[in-house]
């Protein structure tokens, strides 16, 4: 034989041995990692585990809670004692990878939580050893009346567990887990009685409840009816008990959409009732939870999340999660990487990201280390409604709103997203920062041409701009919107780019040539007025007013007009009281409200747009506004209206201060010139003779 084949054979059986060895040490390593951590590791073929730290004051037997987040690749969860004696959970709720649960136990052991890859379900209804627990589960069938308790079992029997919490007290105002039509809450626990005596339990409930002491009812209040009865302390009922404790429960079932639950105590010897208070029912305690342990002990990279706020219209809705990595101490960190499972990703130890579309995320952290080792735990996020939240707080709905915009401009938002920006901030109102989004996101160029978009252009970003006379803007905005929008939106916004072209941007031709092409059958009744009025604008400018007001005067009526338009009129709007209102509010400098009285008037009676006085207030209203473009235009439009030679003046006085202002010295001059010929020794002929010394000062200085 060869001697280097001889060689190779001699050397198989030691590489055998070297395998072994490493093999047992690998084997030893865990065994020590049992017994140093405590996790019974050669009796379960768990995954991941944690510790599990019951509160030293937990005496006797007692429940305790435990939350956590299983790993998206484990399916079920033990827990374990440290024989490896599985102890027995009931859920409480589940959401994704968010578990709360308790169990029972007597003493303070040390406990193990195991993460399974095999599900393993964990029974509801396990009896609660201490604390109040209040169950709530959601009737297969309507409820109907619910007369009795055992009316009530049997329906309990039937439906749908939806989750449980321990509550301090029988005091609620919702459902916690789901919508509150016809849904049970059962509240269970222990209830301290301090002294042997009569006492009196009380109920204040929407719809039956019963309050049983033993087993026994103590209040019985069947039937659907409202809360107010039991407010006013008139249901009740009385029980002699023992000094000690004693099986306290309460019933509700709840048919509508409102829920009330109030249970009351009258002491031996008092007067006056009250809810009955949290020190009343044994306590119960919460478990700690150590890091999450790999097979050799050590512990590993994980996270948590909290759907800590939410914001909802309709369909739409933002949810605001927040995550937090947690890694094991004496670790060179050097980054912190999230996959949000959205499209989306993020960085750093703790990171807030808004969700627009309840769904179970599969979300991922990566945290990567000096080296480039990496350390990565992935989860399922269940972003679900929110029946806790306070609705009342619109500082903290703002700010989810402003993270949300904010986002979007950064690492992106879902498709969805943009519906429910545009939804909060219609019901907000907000222009400023609607233009701002209009002009920093990607808003025109992922969203169809929507109502909803249409909407949002129209009330808030085409309305901002034209308050801050950026009607360029605003026309920039439709043409964007019409490039991809299909009847009826189509002539809808067609009609905003004519009140444009034929009101402020006075190009009369091009917006009658749009008005042409608009279809009357897209636009609604509100609409087809708006039509109208900008027909009427235009054709005030192309064939002069009479012709103007036979168009606006076919909104009001639809009869014969007469033909004598001037005097009726006059005859209509002489002595119109609301404009003496509109005078008031331009003195006072509430400009705003000035307006809005005067477009009250002329939706009541559209022809009082060709009301010269009414135009000129209106002038006057916008210039101080700070719009002087549509100031000038009204003014240019007055000019054509019937008149007389006091409101003549004052409309050219007005127009050829805003010709000045734009440096139109020459427009300005010809005003100028008018007002002295028309109205000599008037009060704006001498007005015009010092603006007229202003612009020869202003030319000399060389001002153009």
């Amino acid at each position: 034989m060869d001697d280097w084949v001889r060689v190779k054979i001699m050397q198989k059986p030691w590489r055998c041995m070297r395998i072994i060895e490493k093999s047992l040490i690998i084997f030893l390593a865990i065994i020590l990692s049992a017994v140093l951590y405590g996790h019974p590791l050669d009796k379960v073929n768990a995954v991941y585990w944690k510790k599990v730290v019951i509160p030293a004051e937990a005496k006797g037997n007692v429940s305790v809670t435990l939350e956590f987040f299983l790993p998206a690749e484990c399916s079920g969860y033990q827990l374990f004692n440290r024989k490896g004696e599985v102890i027995r959970m009931c859920l409480l709720q589940e959401e994704g990878g968010y578990v709360r649960a308790f169990f029972n136990i007597k003493g303070s052991e040390e406990l193990s939580l195991a993460f399974l890859k095999d599900p393993v379900g964990h029974r509801e209804g396990l009896p609660n050893a201490s604390g109040l627990l209040l169950t709530t589960r959601k009737s297969k069938e309507p409820l109907g009346s619910v007369d009795s308790v055992e009316a009530f079992m049997k329906l309990w029997n039937k439906s749908v567990f939806q989750g449980a919490v321990f509550e301090e007290r029988v005091f609620r105002g919702y459902n916690p887990f789901a919508l509150t039509n016809d849904t049970l809450h059962s509240y269970d626990g222990d209830i301290r009685i301090a002294k042997t005596g009569s006492y009196r339990f009380y109920s204040a409930s929407t719809d039956a409840s019963f309050l049983l002491i033993d087993g026994k009812p103590v209040v019985s209040w069947p039937g659907r009816h409202d809360p107010w009865k039991g407010s006013n302390n008139e249901i009740f009922g009385d029980v002699t008990l023992k000094e000690g404790i004693h099986k306290f429960r309460y019933l509700n079932a709840s048919n509508s959409d409102r829920v009330c639950a109030v249970a009351g105590i009258l002491l031996p010897g008092e007067k006056k009732n009250g809810v009955i208070p949290k020190t009343a029912f044994t306590e119960v305690y919460k478990a700690s939870l150590g890091p999450l342990e790999g097979l050799d002990g050590k512990p590993l990279a994980e996270f948590s999340w909290d759907n800590r706020q939410m914001v909802y219209f309709d369909s739409d809705c933002m949810h605001d999660v927040e995550f937090r990595a947690s890694v094991p101490a004496g670790l060179d960190v050097q980054k912190v990487k999230w996959d949000f499972g959205d499209g989306t990703s993020g960085e750093g130890m703790k990171a807030s990201h808004i969700y627009f579309k309840r769904w179970t995320y599969h979300v991922t952290m990566t945290v990567e280390l000096a080296g480039g080792r990496q350390m990565r735990e992935k989860q399922d996020v269940q972003v679900n409604f929110r029946f806790c939240q306070n609705e009342n707080d619109d500082a903290l709905t703002w700010d989810t709103i402003a993270k949300a915009i904010q986002q979007e401009s950064t690492i992106g938002i879902q498709s969805e997203g943009y519906d429910a920006i545009m939804a909060s901030l219609l019901f907000y109102k907000k222009k400023k920062e609607s233009e701002e989004f209009y002009r920093k996101s990607s808003l025109m160029k992922k969203s169809a041409a929507t109502e909803r978009l249409f909407e949002f252009l129209d009330k808030l970003v085409a309305a901002r701009m034209m308050e801050s006379e950026d009607y360029k803007g605003a026309m920039d905005a439709w043409e964007i919107f019409l490039q991809k929008a299909q009847e009826p939106l189509k002539s809808k916004a067609l009609l905003n780019r004519a009140e444009l072209l034929v009101g402020p941007l006075c190009e009369t031709q091009k917006g009658l040539e749009i008005l042409n092409g608009i279809k009357n059958e897209s636009l609604s009744e509100t609409e087809k007025r708006s039509f109208i009025i900008a027909q009427s604008d235009a054709v005030l400018r192309k064939e002069g007013f009479n012709a103007a007001y036979y168009i606006l005067n076919s909104i009001k009526t639809g009869n014969t007009i007469p033909k004598d338009a001037r005097e009726r009129l006059e005859r209509e709007n002489s002595t119109n009281a609301k404009l003496f209102l509109v005078e008031q509010y331009i003195a006072s400098g509430k400009n705003t409200e000035a307006l809005d009285v005067i477009a009250a008037l002329e939706s009541e009676k559209p022809s009082l747009r060709l009301y010269a006085p009414l135009v000129l207030l209106k002038a006057k209203a916008c210039s101080k506004l700070g719009r002087s473009v549509m100031a000038g235009s009204l003014l240019e439009g007055g000019l054509l209206l019937d008149r007389d030679d006091v409101i003549d003046a004052k409309i050219r006085m007005a127009l050829a201060g805003i010709y000045v202002a734009r440096k139109e010295y020459l427009k300005a001059k010809q005003q100028i010139s008018t007002i002295k010929k028309q109205n000599p020794d008037s009060l704006e002929e001498l007005e015009a003779t010092k603006l007229l010394e202003l612009i020869n000062k202003k030319i000399n200085e060389g001002v153009k």
